[in-house]
């Protein structure tokens, strides 16, 4: 049974989420006399035409043998300047050419229903082209450089900073990526980023990577907090103030009680996971997707020299994980209380009693300011990011 579970078998006992057709200048074309005075007066609706239209048009037969302009290959397209007899026609070389320029498909519509050349065309499409290459470009520099990678550290450290969190591991990063597409602003990035497949595969890459570097950098911390000096505790540098203050330092967030409370069941959960031997430390099977760039330690597993050569080193996943547990299990025995206000109530009174060990074993802050009300952005996060 954990140190929680002794704590909470001592307080109180529990109760019992079209494009349409346009058919105007078809019906123009069904109606309009031969030669070019018929086509003058639908001037308007179809822009000028080029001076070698008439080379095209037979007066004396009622047959166009001119080819489909999808039916011409895209040499024959490029040389000429021509306009569609047709504003279907028209549509399905913007397709063409939308699709030979690797734009999206509706890219070109404002110029279909301009009726312009198609050589313009052509010249609009490299420009839309060129234009989300360098979008494109720009971004995967920014999304590659350090600042942005610790930004993403930051902003994953808060969330698991969280007091809502019901988990540090398991099932983090597939939540992380579904918050993303819900609020991108919380990492750093835009919807047009997202609408780019490339940008966003390599965006969630980063994005998952950033929690196992979180992680990474909260266990030592946390590790290196259960036995400080006597003078540590003196001077009050190991209070789960100070322990919290480090841990959220570089993100910015407004810290109170609840988050202490959290930190304080972190430092608890550290100190029974190293007192416990080795093949004790695995209740569950670890997730693989989760373990994934989760280095193997330096910090030996042992807790006294006599045996520290016998026990195997252990990664930052494997106390996360073991973290996972006992918070599942402390939320197996507040599952006897009615769901609601009582759970919830139950739930804060253990975590407060987490917290008032803890400062009874390493002290507390004597003052402390009254904090300001904490960021938008930490507000919406330790209301809507977990699950």
């Amino acid at each position: 049974m954990s140190t929680l579970m002794n704590l909470l078998a001592n307080a109180n006992a529990a109760p019992a989420s079209t494009e349409s057709a346009n058919t105007g200048m078809q019906q123009g074309l069904n109606t309009q006399p031969s030669g070019n005075a018929g086509f003058a007066e639908r001037g308007s609706q179809a822009g000028s035409l080029p001076p070698s239209f008439d080379r095209n048009h037979d007066e004396d037969d009622d047959h166009d043998s001119t080819p489909g302009l999808h039916q011409l290959s895209h040499s024959e397209l490029s040389e000429r300047a021509y306009t569609p007899r047709s504003a279907e026609r028209l549509r399905v070389t913007a397709r063409k050419v939308c699709e030979e320029k690797e734009i999206p498909a509706d890219s070109l519509n404002d110029f279909v229903e301009c009726g312009p050349e198609l050589q313009r065309m052509h010249m609009q499409a490299q420009y839309i082209h060129a234009s989300r290459a360098e979008f494109k470009y720009k971004n995967l520099l920014r999304i590659y450089s350090k600042d942005f990678q610790d930004l993403l550290q930051h902003r994953a450290t808060a969330s698991l900073l969280s007091p809502a969190v019901p988990a540090w591991l398991n099932d983090v990063s597939n939540q992380a990526v579904r918050y993303l597409g819900a609020k991108p602003k919380f990492f750093y990035t835009t919807r047009e980023v997202l609408e780019d497949a490339e940008l966003k595969k390599h965006l969630i890459a980063f994005v998952k990577d950033a929690y196992s570097k979180a992680r990474g950098r909260m266990r030592p911390l946390l590790d290196s907090s259960i036995k400080p000096t006597h003078k540590q505790i003196e001077e009050g540098k190991a209070t789960v103030e100070k322990l919290a203050e480090e841990l959220a330092r570089p993100t910015g967030m407004v810290l109170n009680d609840k988050h202490f409370s959290h930190v304080a069941y972190l430092r608890m959960t550290m100190s029974d996971f190293r007192g416990r031997p080795a093949q004790w430390r695995k209740p569950q099977r670890r997730s693989r997707a989760e373990d994934e760039g989760t280095p193997e330690t330096d910090v030996d597993d042992a807790t006294t020299p006599s045996n520290s050569a016998q026990n195997p080193k252990f990664s930052d996943a494997d106390f996360w994980q073991y973290a996972d547990y006992q918070l599942g299990e402390l939320r197996k025995h507040l599952s006897q209380y009615p769901e609601g206000p009582a759970r919830n109530e139950a739930m804060k009174k253990s975590f407060k009693l987490v917290l008032d060990e803890d400062r009874k074993k390493y002290g507390r802050s004597l003052a402390r300011p009254e904090n300001p009300s904490p960021m938008p952005w930490q507000e919406h996060v330790e209301k809507h990011f977990w699950w």
